[in-house]
């Protein structure tokens, strides 16, 4: 139901969109509407996140109910030749991020004994009601090993998120680089044209002087090249328009008969991505994330193997109620009375008794977790050198634009003054035709400047805010 009402938005845009003039946000904004693959790397997350919360899932409480029935005819049968038991438990148990476990248990055990040797023992029942704490201080030493399994599946479940994150970044970037190269297309089309019309009318110009007798064939012939020229570059301007429009068509999913929206394009307006990085702190490239994500997971894996070799050193103790009666009812109803406590207390000591091959092992992982520690300093002050460069270029570019924008408006104005003074005689062709020339190129670097400072904009799709910890 929900891809139904998205599709029929996207319809309705796109209609709209073919009745006025499409900004580069309209555009964005349908495009994210229609692609398939930003769907299923927004899905990946979505599932990625899932996998996040669910981190943690071995701290989680347990709850676990039994039963249990027993026949047993075994020897010896001091007690009685035929013995059953019926056993009723329950317990709720949870393990803490300190390596503590704790653990309440209740169970009712009825006995029955045929022919009992001694009397009294023939039927009865105990209950059992405690707490048991468990506290591990060597392998996983106070959970440790705990926190660090749960820190190396939290890592590495944001390594795809942001894996994912950065798949659609990169479907964007190029999408609005498809745009701004459309733009480019449209705009230097009409350059192109305009430039023809100009040299048109100056071949015009020169051969109207070359049939009054008063111009050079040299002119005449310089001013039919310049024509030739401006033709050449209007047909290979139409060919890259045609190459950049089937691209829009295709991430707007138009079809090769489907009528193209116009475009409206406001220059003066930064794109969003740069101008919300500038507002932030920590920014870092999303390629050295992962990597540093990836070192940071080598790490956690270093340690976790270091801390398994570890010799198991734990405490543990346990407090219980318990009941004695001949009625099970009875006894299950005094399982809570403190009159017979029972109490234990002990120590639980483990050790891998090959501790060459352990050792080898350990230093490797040692090794391997100083060396994964040393790359992720390594990128972490790489980092913010590629930032300040890129902010770097991105004001040099700033300022490129505007000396091309001045240089222009100067080329052209000089290029309608050569012009004027042709008319009336006071120029020469050659003049004409050179302030002609760099008119058009100035005007043509200025809309490459502009457009490449658009793209530019787009490529801080790359880079993300860094929340350390």
């Amino acid at each position: 139901m929900k891809k139904n009402i998205m599709s029929i938005a996207s319809i309705l845009m796109l209609v709209t969109l073919q009745t006025q003039a499409m900004t580069i946000d309209d555009y964005m904004s349908l495009y994210k509407s229609k692609n398939s693959l930003l769907k299923a790397n927004e899905m990946s997350a979505e599932a990625t996140e899932s996998k996040i919360d669910g981190a943690e899932i071995e701290l989680a409480p347990i709850f676990t109910l039994g039963y249990l029935k027993n026949n047993d005819k075994s020897l010896p049968s001091q007690l009685s030749p035929n013995r059953s038991l019926e056993q009723y438990s329950v317990g709720l148990g949870k393990k803490f991020s300190t390596g503590t476990f704790l653990q309440l248990s209740g169970n009712s055990l009825g006995f029955e004994n045929q022919n009992a040797a001694f009397s009294g023992f023939d039927k009865y029942s105990t209950g059992v009601l405690g707490v048991t704490v468990k506290q591990s201080l060597w392998r996983d030493s106070f959970g440790l090993g705990t926190r660090l399994k749960i820190n190396r599946q939290k890592t590495a479940a944001d390594l795809e998120l942001t894996a994912a994150d950065l798949q659609n970044r990169i479907l964007i970037m190029d999408a609005e680089i498809t745009f701004w190269d459309y733009v480019f297309s449209q705009e230097d089309l009409k350059l192109k044209k305009a430039n023809l019309e100009r040299a048109v009318k100056l071949q015009k110009w020169t051969s109207q002087r070359l049939s009054n007798g008063i111009g050079e064939k040299a002119d005449d012939l310089n001013s039919k090249a310049l024509v030739s020229l401006r033709q050449l570059q209007v047909l290979s301007a139409e060919n890259e328009l045609k190459n950049s429009e089937n691209k829009l068509r295709q991430n707007l999913e138009l079809g090769m008969t489907d009528k193209m929206p116009e475009i409206s394009v406001t220059w003066k307006e930064t794109r969003p991505y740069i101008l919300d990085l500038k507002n932030k702190k920590n920014i870092i490239k999303i390629e050295t994330y992962l990597t540093i994500l990836e070192a940071k997971i080598k790490a956690m894996v270093s340690g976790e193997i270091t801390d398994s070799l570890r010799p198991d050193l734990s405490i543990f103790g346990t407090y219980n109620y318990t009941s004695y009666n001949r009625d099970r009812k009875q006894s299950i109803d005094d399982i809570s009375r403190p009159d017979f406590p029972q109490s234990t207390i002990g120590v639980n000591f483990t050790w891998a008794i090959d501790q060459f091959t352990g050792t080898d092992l350990r230093a490797a992982m040692v090794k391997e977790n100083t060396a994964q520690n040393l790359k992720i300093d390594k990128k972490i002050k790489d980092n913010a050198i590629s930032w300040s460069e890129y902010l770097r270029i991105y004001d040099t570019t700033l300022n490129q634009v505007k000396i091309l924008e001045q240089i222009s408006l100067l080329q052209k104005n000089r290029s309608e003054s050569e012009s004027e003074r042709f008319l009336k005689g006071r120029s020469i062709t050659a003049s004409v035709i050179n302030a002609e020339t760099d008119s058009a190129e100035a005007e043509t670097n200025y809309l490459k400047a502009k457009v490449g400072l658009r793209k530019y904009e787009a490529s801080s799709l790359m880079f993300m805010e860094w929340m350390t910890k």
